[in-house]
């Protein structure tokens, strides 16, 4: 069964894609204003409860919110990557450039992304922390997502269509998946069993430890924008 609920936002237009994000519990949601700032409200009352002037940075996309509503990661400028701490009304990261993609933790209260020399680099955002771990995955590999113990990522290769698993401690490739296609998009099921992939307009639902596909669906003109469990 499909746990399922409608919730209005207050607004007649869509907001465009990349200007509006919730946080996984579905309690808070950031959207960029008209002015383009970032504004932060409760989903029940939709009470505005934090703003981040950032107007003069430049276009603004939005990327995560954290599950206790306390950080936002977003994109400023086309390139330049920044967190902020919404409880304390300053920037935890910013200008941050990365050579591929980056992972959010489950409570994205941290994020993973993958170095040229094939390392997993992991921003911490409590201590402003940035930790470097050697690893094994391949050269143009992509972490795309964290799972929920915060202890492994999975990675994705375009050219090579492969979805990598990598213990970020040991740097350990524990699984090996052949995708269909080029995957924009991952999440993976809190128990850390399964992992959703976004290819185009088809989900694909992978067992990490079997590498078997356990389900896919797809739609014939939407594109897949969102994942989560």
């Amino acid at each position: 069964l499909v746990d399922a609920r409608l919730t209005g936002i207050g607004e007649t237009n869509v907001p465009p894609e990349g200007h509006i994000i919730f946080d996984p519990p579905l309690k808070h949601y950031a959207r960029v204003t008209d002015t383009g700032d970032i504004c932060v409200r409760r989903l029940e009352d939709h009470k505005e409860i934090a703003r981040v002037p950032c107007r003069h940075l430049g276009d603004i996309w939005l990327n995560g919110l954290s599950a206790g509503g306390r950080y936002l990661f977003f994109c400023a400028g086309g390139t330049n990557n920044c967190v902020w701490d919404l409880g304390k009304s300053e920037m935890v990261f910013r200008d941050l450039e990365f050579s591929g993609g980056q992972g959010m933790g489950h409570m994205a209260d941290s994020f993973a992304t993958a170095e040229s020399d094939g390392s997993i680099s992991i921003y911490d955002f409590e201590s402003r922390k940035i930790t470097r771990h050697p690893s094994q995955v391949s050269p143009g590999s992509m972490v795309m997502a964290m799972d929920s113990q915060g202890s492994r990522v999975a990675c994705f290769n375009c050219q090579k269509l492969m979805v990598e698993i990598v213990e970020i401690r040991s740097g350990a490739v524990t699984a090996s998946i052949k995708a269909p296609g080029c995957c924009g998009l991952m999440a993976w099921s809190q128990n850390g069993q399964f992992l959703a992939g976004g290819c185009r307009n088809t989900v694909y639902i992978w067992n990490v430890t079997t590498g078997e596909l356990v389900q896919s669906r797809g739609s014939q003109d939407d594109r897949v924008l969102r994942l989560a469990f």
